[in-house]
């Protein structure tokens, strides 16, 4: 359509404005004062541009989030100074009617911004202070809590089975929103979530990084290891790395991907369901000690990246949208 057309070029144009400016800014910004610190003998002088460029990378997701909010906020303040607004209001395209090319535009850009978080925050050395909340040197007193352990562990995990396995009866009788599917579409469905799932596990058997509950600092015999340094081992148990409880709920991501076309609503429902299921069970398991925040972030990365994966294989690449933007597949 002309108007989600115009608007998505025009917040583009801003988006991209903003964000050269606020990193011009930033990164003068962290020269002068990496140039500082170099000649007070804190930086080395031929490291300067690699520290600097770490700073910038830290600052990055704050700066893409502002660029996206000017860029929105300044294409809508001209649209209505420039009386633009009333031309689409009179030719029936109401507010609403900007939230979806805004949010087409925007999913990029947060999706970029939720990455580089990820990896900020896998490199600020957080997971240990936030570990320390739940546990001391004596171990963690949650780990054999009955409501944790119980229900919200061994519990949690059988109800997802249940539902994996109702996925599966729902292949030949759907209900819901998944009558909106085909049958294949709902296979391809069900296998995103199995192959999340089953990755997962894969990933956990070969890894050798312990869980917090291990490590010496809370009365265990590990050592701390980044999860990154794959075949150090630490000392300790090791698998566990990703967070497994945690893909019973992120492995429903999947479904995002195969509603979003047919139901947008229920898609989003189902988006939502899964990933309050998934970082709830993560907080479960970092309560008791058995995993770290990034832990439970890289899962719901590794389970959104698998689960859209599937579905490009098995049906994205074959879905092509007509002028009229409604999605046809090609066979």
């Amino acid at each position: 359509m002309l108007f989600d057309s115009s608007l998505r070029k025009e917040l583009g144009r801003s988006f991209g404005a903003t964000l050269v400016v606020l990193i011009t800014i930033v990164m003068t910004v962290m020269l002068i004062r990496t140039l500082g610190q170099a000649t007070r003998g804190n930086v080395n002088p031929s490291e300067v541009m690699l520290v600097m460029g770490f700073m910038v990378l830290g600052h990055l997701p704050t700066i893409l989030t502002l660029s996206l909010f000017i860029a929105i906020t300044a294409t809508l303040t001209r649209m209505y100074a420039s009386s633009e607004m009333v031309v689409w209001f009179s030719s029936g395209q109401g507010l609403w009617s900007f939230l979806k090319p805004t949010l087409r535009f925007a999913w990029p850009v947060l999706l970029s911004v939720a990455v580089l978080a990820l990896v900020v925050w896998d490199a600020s050395g957080f997971d240990l202070p936030l570990a320390r909340w739940f546990g001391d040197a004596s171990g963690f007193a949650h780990r054999r809590d009955w409501l944790l352990t119980k229900v919200l562990h061994d519990g949690a995990r059988n109800a997802s089975w249940v539902l994996t396995a109702l996925l599966t009866l729902m292949v030949w009788r759907p209900l819901g929103a998944l009558r909106s599917l085909t049958r294949g579409e709902r296979i391809g469905l069900l296998l995103g979530v199995l192959a999340s799932v089953l990755a997962m596990s894969a990933i956990k058997r070969t890894s050798l990084t312990s869980c917090p509950w291990d490590l010496q600092e809370f009365g265990g015999t590990a050592r701390c290891v980044s999860h990154w340094l794959w075949g150090v081992a630490d000392g300790g148990g090791g698998n566990c790395f990703p967070a497994g409880h945690a893909s019973a709920g992120f492995a429903y991501l999947a479904g995002w991907f195969w509603l979003r076309r047919v139901s947008p609503r229920a898609a989003a429902w189902w988006l939502g369901a899964a990933l309050v299921l998934g970082f709830g069970l993560g907080a479960v398991q970092q309560v008791r000690g058995a995993h770290y925040m990034s832990h439970t972030l890289w899962t719901a990365w590794l389970c959104w990246t698998i689960g859209g994966a599937v579905w490009w294989l098995a049906a994205g690449r074959r879905t092509r949208p007509t002028t009229n933007g409604v999605p046809t597949r090609t066979r």
